[in-house]
This record gives structure tokens, sequence and C-alpha cells, in this order.
């Protein structure tokens, strides 16, 4: 009797992940040839103690951890946090999709000569020598790591230094982006949607283009509901696809794909999914069959069954797409 092998999506994206870390790192590093094979095993046994640490409900599904410092800078008089040109810098690495919008978002408002920022390294390294944790560090030079810099206030080797810094008792996650109050010597916020907030409103007096508002008041309401569900269906989704720790979790791999080809004008789209966010058929989609509404109406109008799926899939009642 012959093996089945089944590979889930998880781990193909897994290892897609390990492919282009390897190759843009190369690139980072002005080197063409190709990592060794024990720098490809670091980098999986960095990924491997990521997917450990991430939490998961009872079900195996992954939990993204609240952001913790949520302070927020305002010209309210009363705000411990005010607007003043010099005063924070931005943490980010580049390999942080969440950073680097903060970051793209200071240079399109013109306030990078306000707001200064520095790079880590882009791949995690020990924190510390007295334990295993791995995280984002600073390079020891400013010639170790293209686009890396040493920490230029507090001297810090690591972000979770920083984070130390701010807070003596601090036990949650040493994420990025890092907003920082040079004045107060703490971290402002580490929510990257919060962030980008702040600089779109709250500099508007220092900003270079201070009449551009990215978050105009007669769209915020069309523009949350489009980030409520780019949010959980690509953001975390992808996520929700590595993090995984059962197998019956492993349905958000249809559901991240199905999202992702909202964005592609070229593919066809499945019209289930179209319509009402979800499709019956899954993984067996072949992008097919009409718009279940479509389809309800023929076979309502026609008082017969109605044929939907294309081949190899059976003729269904209304009530079974109704289902």
């Amino acid at each position: 009797m012959g093996m089945v092998v089944v590979i889930s999506l998880p781990f193909i994206l897994l290892c897609l992940l390990l492919g282009f870390g390897c190759y843009f790192l190369g690139r980072a590093k002005g080197r063409k040839e190709m990592y060794t094979n024990a720098q490809i095993l670091q980098l999986k046994w960095i990924v491997l103690r990521w997917t450990r640490s991430e939490k998961s409900d009872v079900s195996g599904a992954f939990l993204r951890n609240p952001s913790t410092f949520r302070n927020f800078i305002s010209r309210d008089a009363n705000s411990p946090f005010q607007p003043e040109a010099g005063r924070y810098h931005l943490y980010i690495p580049y390999a942080c999709p969440w950073a680097s919008r903060c970051l793209a978002y200071l240079k399109i408002e013109g306030l990078d000569k306000a707001i200064s920022f520095t790079s880590v390294k882009p791949i995690w390294e020990r924190t510390k020598d007295t334990n295993e944790h791995m995280g984002w560090v600073f390079p020891a030079s400013e010639t170790e790591e293209p686009g890396a810099e040493p920490d230029p206030l507090n001297g810090a080797k690591s972000i979770r230094e920083v984070y130390e810094l701010a807070s003596t008792n601090y036990s949650g996650k040493y994420e990025v982006p890092v907003l920082w109050d040079k004045k107060l010597k703490t971290i402002v916020s580490n929510e990257s949607g919060e962030i980008i907030r702040m600089f779109n409103t709250e500099f508007n007096e220092i900003a270079e283009n201070a009449g551009l508002d990215l978050y105009p008041p007669h769209l915020q309401a069309q523009i949350n509901k489009v980030n409520e569900w780019i949010y959980d269906g690509i953001n975390i989704g992808v996520y929700k696809c590595g993090f995984a720790k059962k197998q019956g979790c492993y349905e958000r791999d249809i559901r991240l794909f199905v999202t992702l080809i909202r964005f592609d004008e070229g593919a066809v789209h499945c019209p289930y999914y179209m319509k009402t966010g979800t499709c019956k058929y899954g993984a067996t989609c072949k992008f097919d069959h009409p718009p279940p509404g479509e389809v309800m109406a023929t076979a309502t109008s026609q008082g017969t069954s109605a044929s939907v799926g294309g081949e190899g899939k059976p003729n269904e009642t209304v009530k079974e797409l109704q289902q």
C-alpha cells in the first residue's frame, strides 16, 4: 500500500517565508551566494521558537497578543505627550510590515525631520547572553548591517532593552514598531495603527505636508470597514495560517486565499465568496458557479433544481444552497 503525504498550506507558507528571508537577507548584505545550511537551520530554529511562543485558544487557533503601550500624542493641553519636533523617535525593522507602514506615513506626511527613526537588524538574534530569548537587536556598528544602526538614544543592544527601560517590570512581548518619548524616556505606543493616526492628525503644525489628510472624516467609516476585513483576513490571516496548532484550524488557509484573490484584478473570482464572504465548496472551488443569489432566483422562478459547480459537482436544490 502506498503512503499518502499531506503537506498543509501553513507548512508551505513557512518554507516560502524562509526562502524569501534567505534571499532578501543575502541581498541586504550585498552577497549573491546562497545561504549555508547552517544559516538556514538557524532561521528555521528562530521561526519554530516564535511559533511555539504564540498564544492559541483551546481549538488551536492563533490568538494575537494585544499591544501593551497605548498612549496617544495629542495637542490637548492636558496631554503629557505633546506633538513637539525632535521629541519622539521611531524604532523599526524594515523587515516588519507593521513597522514599515509607520515609516511610510512618517515620510509621506513630511515628519522625518521632526521625528527621527532607527532600524534594527532584519533577523532575530539572542537579546541577552543569560537566556535564549530571540528578538530584534541593534547592530554593534553602523557598518555591521546595511540600513541598520546602533541605538543612538539609549545605547540599547536590543528592542527588549528599550522595553525594559520604559518599564522595569514589563513581562509582555518585545514588539515593533516602538514610538519612544525622549523627554519622558518611555514608550508612547507600540500599536502601528494608532501611531499612524497620530502622525496624520496631531503633528499638522510641524509636518511639511500638513494639508495631506489620509484619514478624512467623510471617509473614516469606509476606511474602518475595509481595514477591519483586511486586518482579520490578510494581516492576521497570515498568522492564523502559520500558527494554527491543530488540523481543524487550517481552514484559515482557505480564508486567507479567498481574501487575497479579492486584490487580484486578473484572477477569476469566486462569486460565492464575493457576495457572501464564504464559499461552501472551500478548497474544491473551481470558480465556475454563479453567485448564490442568482442561482436561487433562477431555481425559484423555474420551480426546479439548479445545477451549480460545473464539472464534478452534483445538482443541488435551493434548500441545499441556503445551508
